[in-house]
């Protein structure tokens, strides 16, 4: 089968989607499959050929008649049997605006089949929300849902059951297709020699809370911190909190991290950008991670779902999003919304599983959905 995956950016470990496209065709091709991967909101103009297929990044106004046309050459000459659009509405517009997005993909569809992993959604109408937001939230899903009346996919994926319920509730039926961590597993490292190494003093009742990549700007780390001291004086038991990752909140949040850190005598560690040996190893000995998105849709990051695929139970910091925590039923994703004793609880007595990587297997999952829809036609 050949596969045109589309996406926003290819510039590698700057863009998510573009990651994960990447190592999408990276499985495909090894499991005999040809890939064509197609960028058509970067940084740069460029083609060149990698192990896992073709891969053509086109910058500038993609609605341009002559970029459009570009672009629909380079898919036409290739002649794939299906499209794959990987989509998230910023990856398209620094507003998340998609009305050009929708003739160009009416334009390359023509009579391939049509695949759309919705990796996000519209911006949600939330109190918290300020307005601006509201109102930018509600236009998206007026084009979204638009774009897919418009585009009538033979497929439509998403990660979570949140965003599959809301697509739904919009009058789409769509597919769960888990994410994979963009993290590889490396050798399950010695942990008194890694400790040694980052130069930490870890007590062997301590627990080792990883926090891994980015914070948003809105996320209030105080608020966890004062819930951890509460659960960790349960336990008579100090914690060593480990920053890890490129963060543009740095400054923002691990001043004030460090400072709370300090002043309970917890270790505080700010390690910045690693190797993704290095951010394996720590994952493989941390007793905890934590996300500072929402246990509801977790399952859409990247960095959550690589802490999961280590064994790390993940600890979701907002609360962002409402709903009940009685009817969450993650065993390894908890929920900030959860109540004193049974947050303790499920932080004592989950026991770590394995580490295992997801990836071929979900591949292979969406690799067999679009050839169903191939063979269905």
């Amino acid at each position: 089968m050949k596969v045109t995956i589309i996406c926003g950016s290819l510039e590698p470990a700057q863009d998510g989607v573009g990651d994960y496209s990447r190592l999408l065709a990276e499985f495909a091709q090894h499991l005999g499959h040809s890939i064509q991967l197609i960028s058509i909101n970067d940084s740069v103009n460029s083609s060149e050929s990698q192990p896992y297929g073709s891969l053509h990044r086109f910058s500038g106004d993609y609605s341009d008649a002559l970029i459009t046309a570009k672009i629909t050459n380079e898919i036409d000459q290739w002649n794939p049997d299906c499209v794959s659009l990987q989509f998230v509405p910023f990856g398209f517009h620094p507003k998340g605006i998609i009305s050009k997005l929708i003739p160009l993909i009416s334009t390359i569809r023509k009579n391939r089949t049509l695949n759309i992993m919705m990796h996000e959604l519209w911006i949600r109408n939330e109190e918290a929300t300020p307005l601006k937001h509201r109102l930018l939230g509600f236009l998206q899903k007026l084009q979204i849902t638009r774009a897919l009346q418009t585009w009538s996919p033979d497929t439509i994926h998403t990660s979570n059951h949140h965003y599959q319920n809301l697509l739904k509730a919009s009058g789409h039926t769509s597919q769960l297709l888990p994410l994979y961590g963009n993290i590889p597993i490396a050798t399950a490292p010695d942990k008194a020699t890694l400790l040694e190494a980052l130069n930490l003093q870890v007590a062997p009742t301590d627990k080792i809370v990883l926090f891994p990549f980015s914070q948003h700007e809105r996320w209030e780390p105080l608020t966890l911190l004062d819930r951890l001291q509460q659960i960790s004086k349960k336990k008579k038991t100090n914690l060593t909190l480990i920053q890890i990752g490129r963060s543009p909140t740095l400054q923002l949040h691990w001043p004030k991290i460090a400072e709370c850190a300090n002043s309970v005598g917890w270790e505080c560690e700010i390690l910045g950008e690693q190797s993704d040996t290095r951010i394996s190893e720590l994952m493989q000995i941390s007793d905890w991670g934590v996300s500072a998105g929402s246990a509801l849709i977790a399952r859409k990051s990247g960095a959550v779902l690589s802490m999961l695929e280590h064994g790390l139970p993940v600890l979701c910091s907002s609360a962002v999003y409402k709903y009940d925590w009685h009817d969450f039923s993650e065993p390894n994703i908890l929920a900030a919304e959860e109540p004193d004793s049974q947050l303790h609880a499920r932080l004592w007595s989950k026991p770590r599983s394995a580490p295992e990587s997801k990836r071929q297997q979900i591949a292979e999952q969406w690799l067999f959905d679009l050839q169903l829809n191939l063979n269905g036609r």
